[in-house]
């Protein structure tokens, strides 16, 4: 876009991570605004047993499969207790300035040169992506109501 226009905050909580609640978005908001240079800020989940570098493609046909990721030095990893605590996007939380999507080319994720995270905890993960995952939910929300 060669004009630019005033920027502002867009915020995205997405519907399929129900256990995010307003106390997160408002953490997101904080924390974006209260760091200078900070362009985005996105919600955050613990890796557990999910490592890229144990992660293979799989070939439907044949069902060999080979390692994701090729050059990684995944010997100095052999079990997942000696990797350092990782944490990936949990896709529940984006906050960004629209100037940062004004120049946005679709080739990755858009967080900017200096993004930060907010961290959930394990049920604010649970992310519906299959049938399976909203049954989960379904039993974690009768389990809340059980304890109140």
């Amino acid at each position: 876009m060669s004009e630019r226009r005033a920027c502002g905050l867009i915020g995205l909580a997405r519907t399929n991570c129900p256990f995010v609640g307003e106390v997160r978005m408002d953490e997101s908001v904080r924390l974006f605004k209260g760091m200078p240079k900070v362009n985005c800020s996105v919600s955050l989940k613990k890796n557990g047993h999910e490592y890229l570098f144990r992660a293979q493609r799989l070939d439907p046909k044949n069902r060999e499969f080979t390692p994701f990721l090729t050059d990684a030095d995944v010997g100095r990893f052999q079990s997942r207790q000696d990797f350092p605590e990782l944490w990936c996007t949990s896709g529940a939380i984006y906050a960004r300035w629209t100037e940062l999507l004004e120049d946005w080319e679709g080739k990755d994720f858009c967080l900017g040169f200096r993004p930060v995270g907010i961290c959930l905890e394990d049920l604010e993960s649970a992310n519906i992506d299959r049938p399976i995952d909203f049954e989960f939910a379904e039993f974690m929300v009768r389990k809340q109501k059980e304890v109140t």
